[in-house]
């Protein structure tokens, strides 16, 4: 299974950067990675518009300026057939019980992210939303938050305490 962090977004609601806004010592790309791999994807990609220094792993362009919808279209279009599940940076998901439930196409209630889906011909669609509807995945109920404003972060950092405590 293949791996995906959306890493674009200004942040502007939390200071900008958000991909590297660090929390409990380390940047919340990492969180999100770290999420993944107990999933079980082998391999993790950054997709953003622009390859950014700091992440030292595999990574795809996306379209600039498209959406989270042109970061899921590069990551089809790179691993055609495959399982994939896809993440936002900014968010943080039980693992635990992610991997218990999840089938494709799923995801987390909520926060649509991640999602697991098997890698078809980039979709047309123009948000994650409604490409989710039209492929009839399902909702999961697993413990997920993202972290848009810093009101976000005590929720965000309760979750990981629970996940890694």
């Amino acid at each position: 299974m293949i791996g995906a962090v959306l890493m674009g977004g200004k942040g502007r609601r939390l200071g900008g950067d958000k991909p590297w806004l660090t929390v409990n010592g380390r940047p919340i790309v990492e969180w999100a990675t770290e999420m993944l791999r107990r999933i079980g994807c082998e391999e993790v990609y950054a997709v953003s518009p622009r390859r950014d220094g700091r992440w030292d792993g595999p990574w795809l362009r996306d379209s600039k300026g498209s959406g989270p919808m042109a970061g899921v279209r590069a990551v089809f279009r790179e691993f055609p057939n495959e399982i994939v599940c896809v993440t936002s940076c900014d968010v943080v998901f039980d693992p635990r019980i992610f991997r218990e439930v999840a089938e494709p196409p799923c995801h987390t209630r909520g926060t649509l992210f991640p999602f697991l889906v098997r890698a078809e011909d980039a979709p047309e669609h123009r948000t994650v939303r409604e490409f989710l509807k039209n492929i009839g995945s399902t909702e999961l109920e697993v413990p997920a938050t993202d972290l848009d404003e810093l009101e976000d972060l005590p929720r965000y950092r309760a979750l990981l305490s629970r996940i890694t405590g």
